[in-house]
C-alpha cells in the first residue's frame, strides 16, 4: 500500500503513505470516550501502542491541513 502511494503521488515522505495507509483501519465512527478507539477500528490499530497511534494521527493532520483537496 504504502508503494502503491508513493508511486501515486511521489511527493509522499515515506511516513505520510505510512499513515495514509492505516486511514481505513482507524475507523470513522466518532471515538468511544471510554475507550480511547472508534467502534470500528480494526485489532491492528488497537494492537499499537499509544505513541504510534499518536504519531500516525499527527501525520494525517498534518497531512490533511497542509495539503489541498484535489480538483
Amino acid at each position: 500500500m504504502v508503494q502503491m502511494l508513493k508511486q501515486f503521488d511521489q511527493n509522499l515522505t515515506t511516513e505520510t503513505a505510512e499513515a495514509l495507509a492505516w486511514t481505513g483501519l482507524i475507523g470513522s465512527l466518532p471515538i468511544d470516550l471510554s475507550t480511547g478507539f472508534r467502534p470500528d477500528a480494526t485489532q491492528a490499530w488497537k494492537d499499537l501502542t499509544p505513541e504510534e497511534r499518536t504519531n500516525i494521527a499527527s501525520v494525517l493532520s498534518n497531512y490533511k491541513i497542509n495539503t489541498p483537496p484535489c480538483q
